[in-house]
């Protein structure tokens, strides 16, 4: 039997041979970066090597529909970004409502235990609790849709976005710097949410897991060793399988995570302490996501572990040097030089106190990563720069025209004209990969030229062009931010760091509630409406709150909110790691640095 122990079941499924259940339905749910994706597949593996056959409808993370495939597709493309809540729901909808009829009822009827990784609740969480739709007019959709096609049994992969987030940007930098495609560059219209999506989509699986603790099975997938919980699914599904109800598998599923790293006081120097002892931990089982957490800080300590991990993950270790100067950089680029090559010479964007230094090791990786050292000239108006665009414009003329960024002199104009031209003329405007380097050489330029761009590129590339307002305060600018602001607050709110207006200030108020870029936007600013913002926040986004100090961090105001923060949240992981940032400049005596890495892998 399939579709749960106590529901309906569509179609006659064929009995198997030393099986009670005819057929079974198991989906995996969670976040993006939870591990549903990567634990479904292993458990996929070692049920199969214990002679039970799996049908798994996205092995590998492919569907086995290349129809619904293109939905998928379709549904995260950023060309996209007006797709209202309600339409994007039913389009969700009818994508998995292809998916039973195609693949998934199919298999079902062929009998033998078939996989999924994600089902109709992703939809109901993200409809719901992700967009703000109704429930009552989510669910009877929902409903009619599955047709009482339930699976027998859920397992939730339960992590915390901070993590999960680590997780797909340092396998991102490591897929990247393997030459593995990632996509258009445009990233995904979920993503155009923010970290603030994340926490609501957590908190609806959750909401989801309580409604039917019989039939859904959570996994802590924060603490616990990849082989552990492999093996305990592994079991808890071949119970089932052989006769187990689903609420006997669920109580007696135990895995225990390792304890949280936690602050043992509010002070920097107990975060400071817990921040690393989490690095500890999480190096023995995810180098490179310790290492993506090593990223910016600039202590000795960040250094030795990063040195530490240079043979594990060199290309997430080269990732997070950007904009480091100090010896313990410079050692740890020439080490990863041949290894990492790509972000090594990335890493030099920013450095400005060894400028002959960085501008010589530009010259002898220009050959071999022309690309990648043009990312670290944006806005260069020096010699040098020029040369590099004179000799790079055959090989690489989108990283050339992007190196303009914020150049308004009639030499980058006539740069641009030429990219325009020999790139096909409007053409350009038409395609989001000849679109981007262009909007982003536009970035804070507010002339009529830069303003025609935008608009002939709005079509096909939306997100670049509201990328490209960043740093602008007209009139204009707070037009288009207002028009795209609930679609796209990730990109629209990073557009305006800094800014001291009422325009800006009403956008920060209006959104900070459900998207911490808000905050990062005000990051260092001391006036008494970002401190309210600070204070009215700080059970929602207490990471960010810290972050958004900036230099303010050690100050006595400062310092006491980082009290505060500690006290109520001694075990988030990203609140250890800047406090651990202010710890380090408290230490040398300097102000708290900005992190400068770019969010856009």
């Amino acid at each position: 039997m399939y579709g749960g122990n106590d529901l309906s079941v569509v179609g006659t499924p064929t009995t198997i041979p030393g099986n009670i259940h005819g057929s079974m339905f198991v989906v995996f749910e969670g976040i993006d970066g939870s591990g549903k994706t990567t634990v479904s597949n292993l458990v996929a593996k070692a049920l199969r090597d214990r002679g039970i056959d799996v049908d798994h409808i996205r092995e590998g993370g492919e569907f086995a529909s290349p129809l619904v495939a293109r939905m998928r597709d379709f549904g995260k493309d950023t060309r996209n970004i007006s797709l209202r809540p309600l339409p994007e729901f039913l389009m969700y909808v009818a994508r998995d409502a292809q998916l039973l009829a195609e693949c998934i009822n199919p298999a079902l009827n062929r009998g033998g235990l078939v996989f999924a990784d994600r089902y109709l609740y992703s939809y109901e969480v993200l409809g719901h609790y992700g967009r703000g739709l109704e429930l009552e007019q989510v669910r009877p959709i929902i409903d009619s849709v599955a047709a009482g096609v339930w699976p027998d049994l859920v397992v939730l992969m339960d992590v915390d976005p901070h993590l999960a987030r680590a997780r797909r940007r340092s396998s991102k930098v490591q897929q990247k710097a393997n030459g593995e495609r990632t996509g258009r560059g445009s990233g995904s219209r979920k993503g155009l949410g923010g970290v603030g999506m994340m926490h609501r989509l957590r908190a609806g699986y959750l909401k989801l897991a309580e409604r039917e603790p019989k039939r859904w099975l959570v996994i802590d997938n924060c603490n616990t060793d990849l082989d552990v919980v492999v093996e305990r699914v592994t079991e808890a599904i071949a119970s089932l399988y052989e006769g187990a109800s689903t609420a006997q598998v669920v109580t007696g599923t135990k895995v225990a995570p390792r304890a949280a790293t936690a602050a043992e006081a509010p002070t920097l120097e107990s975060a400071r302490e817990a921040f690393y002892d989490m690095i500890a931990i999480r190096r023995q089982n995810e180098p490179a996501v310790a290492a993506y957490f090593l990223a910016g800080l600039v202590d000795g300590e960040a250094h030795g572990w990063r040195k530490d991990l240079a043979k594990e993950a060199p290309h997430v270790v080269a990732y997070g040097l950007r904009a480091l100067g100090g010896e313990g950089a410079w050692e740890l680029r020439e080490t990863l030089r041949f290894a990492s090559p790509r972000y090594v010479a990335k890493s030099l964007a920013g450095v400005a106190v060894e400028g002959e230094r960085a501008d010589t090791m530009r010259r002898e990786f220009y050959n071999d990563v022309p690309r990648a050292v043009l990312d670290t000239i944006r806005g260069s108006d020096r010699d040098i720069a020029w040369e590099f665009r004179e000799g790079a414009a055959g090989r690489e003329p989108r990283a050339v025209v992007a190196s303009l960024r914020r150049m308004e002199s009639a030499r980058a104009w006539s740069w641009r004209d030429r990219y325009i031209e020999e790139m096909g003329g409007d053409t350009v405007y038409e395609d989001i990969l000849l679109a981007r380097p262009l909007l982003d050489s536009i970035r804070g330029l507010g002339d009529k030229r830069s303003w025609e761009i935008r608009k002939r590129c709005l079509v096909e590339s939306p997100v670049q062009v509201l990328k490209s307002l960043d740093g602008l305060a007209c009139e204009r600018s707070w037009n288009l931010r207002e028009e795209y602001a609930a679609l796209a607050p990730k990109v629209v709110l990073r557009t305006f760091d800094g800014q001291d207006s009422e325009s800006a200030w009403a956008m920060r108020r209006r959104f900070a509630s459900r998207a911490k870029e808000a905050l990062d936007s005000m990051r260092g600013l001391d006036m008494d409406a970002a401190w309210s913002i600070r204070d009215a926040l700080i059970e929602v986004w207490p990471s960010t709150v810290a972050s958004s100090l900036g230099a303010l961090g050690g100050t006595e105001r400062g310092l006491a909110l980082i009290e505060t923060l500690l006290t109520k949240f001694p075990r988030n992981l990203s609140l250890l790691k800047h406090v651990t940032q202010v710890a380090a400049a408290e230490a040398t005596g300097g102000a708290a640095r900005r992190n400068v890495l770019d969010d856009a892998v």
